[in-house]
């Protein structure tokens, strides 16, 4: 929750006039706001109203669409008269981050403020997009470079990034770092982002060490976990879950944690990326103990998706979730059930709807457990079937390509047709495909 050291007005909310750079101005009446984040529409330009925080709070104001994540906090000071700052108090604000003309007011992004005179600087906003498709008008070519490796062996041998992009990228639908996150990587942000959350963290002695800057993010806490050459098929650059995300960005001063991050095409900063390899994302590198070095209590939100299948023990990741976790914190939790065998190093356990509940039943109360649209049965189907036609021969692929799926589903387990598909997996596919498993053990 956000917190604030002013005391509630007592009188009705003032009116606030902000304006545009066009030079319009629009009135808004400052109050208590629940649930979604509502957006005014002003002329062709948008406002995005925030979570009241004691009654006076609002976003900055740009014209036509805002940078996503985008949120800068304006409240009064306890020590404002009750008209300071309220109608006709004029806004200016870029895209990237300016001068805000607004006299006694103080502005807060993700925990940092900074204010001078009359007026209030403020940072760009805390979300960052990592990862973007490379196309003709957004070629970057630091970016694109370093997000494929076969393009850095390219230009290692003496070849063009560019040329290679003209000539084969553009049409193989090529992804590339952005150019902030690759500012990011070379600037002197990870340090401060360090610097900002290494108390916080439990990162104050011996425990750790650095692995690509002294003094910098990322941290690897362990000597068991594995590198990036361990992911043979590239790391994996997943969507993060819609709700989680908007916790995030709706309460920049909490501090959250994206467990099992592997490569995020969007960033926060006020988000701690941890994985058991140095992903491109990660701030902090764990063992596969499934323990974590950070105290009690330190996390508002914790997201885990798809990882808790990848892990040695994952009720033990569950209770260490909830020791993290802030007492009224959120998990946000993504456990596949009907997944066939992937990723690497391991894979362990899926679970059912119960089994998910089962493992956070304890020292939790349930907000939600459904089905996502992207757990559906069309994923599991679609997964399942794709991968086993890719790894079939081609004579075998080409004679039941053409089985409708009335068909299929009058077929019978271990007759003729299934026989001869069988037959034709490897046994690699067998395994990742397979319904179950039989183990025979003898007692030591």
């Amino acid at each position: 929750m956000l917190s604030s050291p002013m005391a509630r007005p007592r009188s009705r909310p003032p009116l606030c006039g902000f304006r545009f750079l066009g030079g319009a101005e629009l009135q808004i009446q400052l109050g208590h706001l629940n649930g979604r984040v509502p957006k005014v529409l002003f002329q062709g330009r948008i406002a995005i109203v925030l979570k009241v925080l004691h009654g006076e709070q609002v976003s900055h104001v740009v014209e036509e669409e805002p940078p996503e994540g985008a949120t800068f906090l304006l409240y009064r000071p306890a020590c404002a008269r009750e008209d300071e700052g309220a109608r006709g108090a004029g806004l200016q604000c870029l895209v990237d981050g300016t001068l805000l003309l607004v006299p006694h007011l103080k502005v807060e992004v993700a925990s940092t403020s900074m204010v001078f005179g009359g007026g209030i600087m403020v940072a760009s906003s805390s979300r960052l997009h990592v990862v973007q498709k490379s196309t003709a008008e957004d070629f970057y070519e630091p970016g694109y470079t370093l997000f494929n490796s076969d393009i850095r062996t390219h230009v290692e041998r003496g070849g063009s990034a560019e040329e290679h992009f003209r000539q084969h990228g553009v049409n193989e639908a090529r992804f590339q770092f952005t150019e902030a996150f690759v500012r990011l990587l070379e600037g002197d942000k990870r340090r401060a982002r360090f610097e900002r959350y290494r108390d916080a963290l439990g990162l104050t002695n011996d425990s750790h060490r650095f692995i690509d800057r002294e003094g910098s993010f990322p941290v690897s806490v362990s000597n068991q976990h594995y590198s990036r050459d361990d992911y043979a098929a590239g790391e994996s650059a997943n969507d993060s879950y819609g709700p989680f995300e908007r916790d995030i960005e709706e309460n920049p001063s909490g501090l959250f944690m994206d467990l099992g991050c592997g490569l995020r095409k969007v960033i926060y900063e006020n988000c701690i990326y941890v994985e058991v390899y140095p992903s491109m994302t990660a701030d902090v590198v764990v063992g596969t103990e499934c323990e974590y070095p950070f105290p009690d209590n330190t996390f508002d939100g914790i997201g885990c998706f798809s990882v808790l299948e990848h892990t040695k023990n994952p009720w033990k990741v569950a209770q260490e979730i909830h020791r993290m976790l802030k007492p009224s914190g959120r998990c946000y939790i993504d456990w596949p059930f009907l997944a066939p065998v992937h990723g690497y190093p391991s894979h362990y356990f899926n679970a059912t709807r119960e089994g998910l509940i089962r493992a956070f039943s304890e020292g939790f109360d349930l907000v939600r457990v459904q089905t996502e649209d992207s757990q559906g049965p069309d994923y599991a189907a679609l997964w399942f079937f794709k991968s086993m036609m890719a790894q079939l021969p081609d004579d075998v692929r080409a004679d039941i390509s053409g089985i409708t799926l009335g068909e299929l589903v009058q077929t019978m387990p271990q007759d003729v047709f299934w026989k001869r598909i069988l037959g034709a997996l490897p046994a690699s596919a067998i395994e990742e495909l397979a319904a179950g498993n039989t183990l025979i053990a003898t007692k030591k």
